[in-house]
């Protein structure tokens, strides 16, 4: 590939004439694309052709064009609309926008949309307010959905609450396009007023409503889409899928680092030759370790075509599909005249090789050269001081106490993770008590979680199973979707230090062993984020996995795998700061259930 200037490109806004003019000929365009292969997500089919660009606007798509003032020969490449991730939440990569973005826009990501109910539970709508304030700095489009269930359940405590006001408010921000994921799924289905009241007003605002209903079927589900609830992103089993896609939701497919779906829902959804118009692909929650050696919507597109989607198609799924989704199709989506110049180069469809990115008009990447500018955005000092007690934690207070049970055995519910997956599973043990004390195994380590935002100062107490974690302890700031802090281990001793660790840091993730801390990450812009680049941060995230493989953990993505624990939103069972919670039954229950001598 290779560039050759033609005079200077006109700076400034490009006026609809100078588009029709450089269309018609009349004009030359700032920027000519030539030698590629267009893929036409509007036909499903790739093709030569020539992409002229005035401004930041694509003026005309031709099998033969002049030369613009600039020329790109891209020699027999694919050229692809910018890539969108229809659903996903920054903060989980532990980046701020600004590192997040240029790790997308290397990989052909140039819209993200961004739900960002991780920040609001702990900072409300002013922590939304200042992703908006960031975005507006970044090449990368990011649009965002207003967060309808902050907080998600009444089952925790969050660091703050979104109500009506703070929605309407929120949904007239600028690049705001939607209400966010809405997750209580419970109040729907009692036709809870204040759950309806934000839909109307999202739709009254001509705002997408996104959706998040694992598991929902029959009557539930029809009930669940009759709101005007558009799409969902948590389908787990096979069939859920085309369940969904037949009530006329829009399918998220989801293959994040943590939660990967994908290959499960589009078996059933090919074998059944459904049509894939209502189907976008997405991430949710991406690590930037995955970004870095995976990729990032390159990487789930090309998840697409491994798994029997055409790769035109795939494509589609990642572009104009959501871009219709979001209502976005008069600007991005698709290298048509009109629209925004966002376009992807790719030396090879099948494998979604990226080589260059045009982004609004310009080249901003070439073959690992960032050529547009990221500058570093400074959050406000609130948002640095968000790890805070109610009262003091005692180191008593980290032990699981037999409390109503004699004996020298009980049986205890413990949560189940599995590897992969956000859901958990209820699983019934025996453990020994010594002194008063339950002790666990080797295989289920003791979990906390304790309430971070000042408010009730409560500390959950649990048992958890499937991280492998076989001694020292793992703490983290990060939680979903309150945020508290979960405390992971044997011993309490360490456990303890882990806790007390988070505090010096201002937020992060904790490995303590043998009394001693091995490795942190802090995360101090709201307990999620590192104020850090992407590199420093990789880097981190590397060390705490080496070092938890040493206490014993074997599943990827640790530290987002246990982040899981205390999400009441998703089956089967959690702990959050008010106690052991069943999801299925929508009720507290006891930890210990009998006991035996």
């Amino acid at each position: 590939m290779c560039f050759v200037r033609k005079g200077s490109l006109i700076c400034g806004m490009v006026l609809n004439a100078d588009l029709i003019k450089t269309a018609l000929g009349k004009r030359t365009a700032d920027l000519t694309v030539k030698g590629g292969y267009l893929i036409n997500v509007y036909t499903e089919e790739a093709y030569r052709a020539d992409v002229a660009i005035a401004g930041n606007r694509i003026a005309a798509v031709d099998e033969s064009l002049p030369d613009g003032r600039m020329v790109v020969n891209v020699d027999g490449m694919y050229l692809a609309p910018g890539f969108i991730d229809s659903h996903t939440h920054v903060e989980m990569s532990f980046l701020t926008l600004t590192e997040f973005g240029k790790i997308a826009l290397k990989h052909g990501t140039t819209c993200v949309m961004e739900e960002p109910h991780e920040i609001a539970n702990v900072l409300g709508l002013r922590g939304v307010k200042a992703l908006v304030e960031e975005a507006k700095t970044l090449p990368v489009r990011f649009y965002f959905q207003i967060p309808s269930c902050v907080p998600s359940s009444i089952h925790e405590t969050s660091g703050a609450a979104l109500t009506l006001k703070d929605v309407k408010e929120g949904l007239k921000l600028p690049r705001v396009v939607g209400l966010g994921e809405f997750m209580n799924v419970p109040s729907i289905l009692r036709a809870d007023r204040g759950a309806l009241r934000k839909i109307e007003v999202a739709r009254r605002l001509g705002a997408v409503v996104e959706g998040h209903c694992p598991g929902l079927e029959g009557c539930e589900l029809n009930a669940y889409a009759s709101t005007g609830i558009s799409s969902d992103h948590e389908a787990f089993q096979p069939l859920e899928g085309v369940r969904k896609l037949r009530a006329g939701l829009t399918l998220e497919i989801r293959e994040g680092s943590t939660v990967k779906n994908l290959k499960d829902l589009l078996k059933p959804i090919l074998k059944l030759n459904l049509s894939l118009e209502n189907c976008c692909l997405a991430t949710d929650d991406i690590l930037p370790g995955d970004l870095e050696a995976l990729g990032y919507m390159d990487y789930v597109v090309r998840r697409a075509i491994e798994e029997g989607v055409d790769p035109v198609k795939a494509v589609k799924m990642a572009t104009l599909n959501p871009a219709r989704h979001f209502r976005l199709e008069q600007d991005l989506g698709s290298v048509t005249p009109g629209k925004l110049a966002d376009i992807v180069v790719l030396k090879n469809l099948q494998k979604v090789e990226v080589d260059s990115v045009i982004l609004n008009g310009k080249i901003a990447y070439h073959r690992g050269d960032i050529r547009v500018p990221f500058k570093k955005f400074r959050f406000p000092s609130w948002a640095y001081n968000t790890v805070k007690l109610k009262r003091k934690i005692k180191r008593e207070e980290l032990k699981v106490r037999v409390q109503g049970f004699s004996g020298s055995r009980v049986l205890v519910n413990v949560i189940r993770i599995t590897e992969g997956q956000a859901y958990t599973l209820r699983e019934k043990r025996w453990m020994k008590v010594r002194d008063g004390e339950v002790l666990g195994d080797e295989d289920a380590a003791k979990v906390f979680v304790i309430e971070r935002h000042g408010k009730r100062g409560g500390v959950g107490k649990g048992f958890i199973a499937g991280l492998g974690l076989r001694k020292g302890a793992i703490s983290s700031t990060v939680g979903h979707d309150a945020h508290n802090i979960i405390v992971a281990g044997h011993d309490v001793e360490d456990v303890y230090l882990a806790f007390r660790r988070l505090f010096e840091i201002k937020g992060g993730i904790v490995i303590v062993q043998d009394g001693e801390v091995t490795c942190d990450l802090p995360l101090p812009i709201a307990g999620l984020m590192s104020d850090e680049k992407y590199e420093r941060v990789l880097r981190r995230l590397e060390e705490l996995e080496r070092e938890a493989r040493k206490l014993g953990v074997s599943i990827k993505s640790p530290f987002v795998q246990l982040s899981f624990i205390s999400l009441t939103s998703i089956p089967e069972i959690r702990l959050t700061d008010l106690g052991l919670f069943d999801v299925k039954a929508n009720r507290f229950i006891d930890l210990i259930e009998e006991a035996k001598p």
